[in-house]
């Protein structure tokens, strides 16, 4: 039979007997009795709860095992399907989150912004460096003599006239539409 428990505490450690280390709670159930327990969480994720944390305890041969835990403290609200991480501090402030939601989009932290592939960034920035770098050398007929309007006070004989270059550079490619970031 299970207890609902209150968990406190939280360590990574050895824990009776077993391979490698695990997370430990001390744990108070609803009559006050106090015991320490092993959290098993899902595959894939793990969590270090935060002192008041609630949690299901079910003894196993002789082993509090807590098999659920809950946050009543925690704030958000998901569709059915959908998929939220997060992080909370000591007194339950959600700090980071991630929800994989049923639009198919991974928002992190409300998603108020749009996130890059780099690299395609970096492509698109370098080709754009490259023409603004081909532009200047190859509007300027005197070496060191600028050919953008306005910094030559004087013509002088070999400038050639400005001549505005179109870059090729499209950063569109970059823009991943399923990552929404802060």
């Amino acid at each position: 039979m299970g207890s609902i428990v209150t968990m406190k505490n939280a360590v990574y450690k050895i824990f009776q007997g077993m391979t490698g280390k695990s997370l430990s709670v001390d744990f108070e159930t609803i009559g006050k009795n106090k015991d320490d327990g092993e959290v098993y969480s899902v595959p894939g994720v793990y969590s270090k709860s935060v002192d008041g944390t609630k949690g299901v305890s079910i003894n196993v041969n002789g082993n509090n095992i807590i098999i659920a835990t809950h946050d009543y403290s925690l704030d958000k609200d998901v569709e059915k399907g959908e998929l939220l991480l997060y992080c909370i501090d000591e007194n339950g402030a959600v700090l980071s989150s991630a929800l994989l939601n049923k639009s198919g989009e991974f928002v992190i932290n409300d998603g108020t912004d749009y996130g890059v592939a780099y690299e395609d960034l970096k492509t698109a920035f370098d080709q754009l460096k490259d023409d603004f770098d081909n532009h200047l050398h190859t509007t300027t007929g005197t070496p060191g003599v600028s050919a953008i309007p306005g910094l030559i006070s004087k013509p002088s004989t070999g400038v050639t006239p400005f001549v505005p270059v179109t870059s090729t550079a499209d950063m569109s490619g970059a823009k991943v539409e399923k990552l929404r970031l802060p």
